[in-house]
């Protein structure tokens, strides 16, 4: 298993983790761990040969819960993707 099909399985399951701990309901556990396995993928598909770190930031208040996730690959602006699909769309 290479370190990034390890990270692919390891953040997903601590973010969980995390958030049953702090009394997040297992399925909003279920989702947040989701969206972070599915950023860590893209960081490690799309960041290129210059990613070599991805920070993960989970921040529990109240009634909102902050999944931050960083890494120094290949830039994105997410402002500027044109999508395919009517069906999403980006809120600034």
């Amino acid at each position: 298993m290479t370190n990034h099909q390890r990270y692919k399985t390891l953040v997903p399951r601590e973010v969980k983790k995390f958030c049953l701990y702090y009394g997040i309901s297992a399925n909003k556990a279920n989702i947040v761990a989701v969206a972070a396995e599915e950023t860590i993928v893209n960081c490690i598909k799309y960041g290129g040969r210059l990613s070599h770190w991805i920070d993960v930031s989970l921040v529990i208040e109240e009634q909102k819960m902050l999944l931050r996730i960083r890494d120094n690959g290949a830039p994105f602006n997410p402002t500027e993707y044109e999508f395919d699909s009517g069906k999403f769309d980006i809120i600034k």
